[in-house]
């Protein structure tokens, strides 16, 4: 995500798809903290600690997922408003 700061102002679509990128890749470690006892069921194998609760209602964690959601409508929006840009220089409208 370090890179795609680098990268906003110069190609902002490339930097869009980079953050997306590393948002996807960071979705499954903040559902594995939040909610340990779903992704045990559908990501079956052997865990060295027990499971305690199946949801664990942490702030930091809480305040990760918000930050990947806030990451993700940022980058939708990036997407969004790029297109509407161009669609627009290509019709001719200000």
């Amino acid at each position: 995500m370090l890179f795609a700061l680098l990268v906003t102002f110069v190609y902002p679509r490339i930097a869009a798809s980079i953050a997306f990128a590393g948002l996807l890749f960071c979705l499954p470690l903040y559902l594995y903290f939040t909610a340990p006892g779903p992704f045990r069921r559908i990501f079956k194998g052997e865990y060295t600690v027990l499971l305690q609760a199946s949801f664990v209602w942490d702030f930091w964690t809480i305040a990760g997922g918000l930050t990947l959601a806030g990451t993700a409508y940022v980058c939708y929006r990036g997407f969004r408003v790029i297109s509407l840009g161009k669609a627009r220089e290509r019709r001719g409208v200000e």
